[in-house]
């Protein structure tokens, strides 16, 4: 987080505030993302269980990163987003 309170400090007005929230954002996204790949392995978490920390992603950060600004944030995402979609309904029976 220093490097996000020290963007904040060197850019004046209400714009550092903002690259300060987009830094923690991040941090935040990728710590998280982090904590569902630690335990995405057989026998760690159930397929729900992993479907509900995909689906927690999802909604936690859902809309907040563009593309153009924040690629990696914005394709993680959408691939967390396919994942859920895929347990979703293969625990509904389909395939």
């Amino acid at each position: 987080m220093a490097d996000a309170e020290w963007s904040c400090k060197d850019v004046e007005g209400s714009q550092g505030w903002y690259i300060m929230i987009v830094d923690e954002n991040r941090e935040a996204f990728w710590l998280r993302v982090l904590s569902v790949s630690d335990v995405a392995r057989p026998g760690a978490v159930s397929r729900d269980q992993l479907r509900d920390l995909l689906s927690g992603i999802e909604e936690g950060f859902d809309e907040m990163f563009d593309p153009a600004d924040a690629f990696n944030e914005y394709v993680t995402l959408s691939l967390c987003r396919s994942l859920r979609r895929w347990l979703d309904v293969e625990s509904q029976g389909h395939r």
